[in-house]
């Protein structure tokens, strides 16, 4: 936990320079996302449609995580097993 902390003191009082590495850094993580969810959105869109077809909605399912500093964050994810599989697990077992 005291890494944390210094993290962030450390970005609270960084140098000019430091200040333009991080917003350059953050300007390229989010032209490269943004860029890559317009070419992969066919694929994304196919797998959506595969599952919606295959065994209905929902297609997406939300789950909690653990982002930056402990902090948690919701995440969108494919459904990759049936709709309430936890429910049939006695009978695959």
């Amino acid at each position: 936990m005291e890494q944390l902390q210094q993290g962030r003191t450390a970005t609270a009082s960084a140098s000019f320079p430091q200040l333009l590495y991080y917003f350059s850094k953050r300007l390229a993580d989010i032209g490269v996302a943004s860029l890559l969810l317009i070419v992969l959105s066919p694929i994304l869109l196919g797998a959506a449609l595969a599952t919606w077809l295959d065994s209905g909605l929902p297609i997406l399912y939300r789950c909690q995580r653990l982002g930056r500093y402990g902090q948690p964050i919701t995440v969108l994810k494919f459904r990759t097993m049936r709709n309430g599989a936890y429910k049939h697990l006695e009978e695959l077992l």
